[in-house]
């Protein structure tokens, strides 16, 4: 009898838990998290859904993986800034500094939402031409398919209608 291994061999990162974050929120929300900390968004099963988006009938999407330590980080800063006495220069500094790592969180899930559209959008067309169908036009939002140098065709229209 083979006793089992007393160690599996799993890669260190697969071996990590994911990082969970410390209280539900939205990517709009989280957008927004130094302009208004009061925004509360509410857990639905494995989603989080706020109301203010909610109302607005705009669909709330889930913060992507990658930026959910960079969000934890800046939601206790957010939280220890709010902690501190109104109207002192330790809060103005806070404040400051709240809004400096907000920008930072705002490019950077920003890139990483960007960046998986890419991904995915590549993903579409390599499907679309293996099938043999026409490419996806997500340049021109009036799908103009007999134009589609961007040059002004209304010179032959008008020789044709003459």
């Amino acid at each position: 009898m083979n006793a089992p291994p007393a160690r599996y061999n799993v890669a260190p990162r697969s071996a990590n838990a994911p990082d969970v974050l410390i209280r539900p929120c939205c990517l709009r929300c989280s957008k927004n998290l130094a302009k208004d900390p009061t925004l509360q968004c509410v857990k639905q099963g494995n989603r989080s859904v706020c109301n203010r988006y909610r109302s607005l009938n705009k669909p709330c999407f889930n913060v992507p993986q990658a930026c959910i330590p960079r969000l934890n980080r800046l939601m206790r800063e957010v939280d220890a800034a709010l902690a501190l006495p109104a109207n002192t220069p330790a809060r103005t500094a806070a404040v400051a500094s709240v809004t400096a790592h907000q920008a930072t969180y705002t490019s950077r899930v920003e890139a990483v939402v960007r960046a998986a559209r890419t991904t995915l959008d590549g993903i579409v067309d390599v499907l679309r031409y293996q099938n043999n169908l026409p490419p996806i036009s997500r340049d021109n939002p009036d799908n103009d398919d007999d134009n589609e140098d961007g040059g002004d065709t209304d010179g032959e229209e008008g020789a044709a209608n003459a």
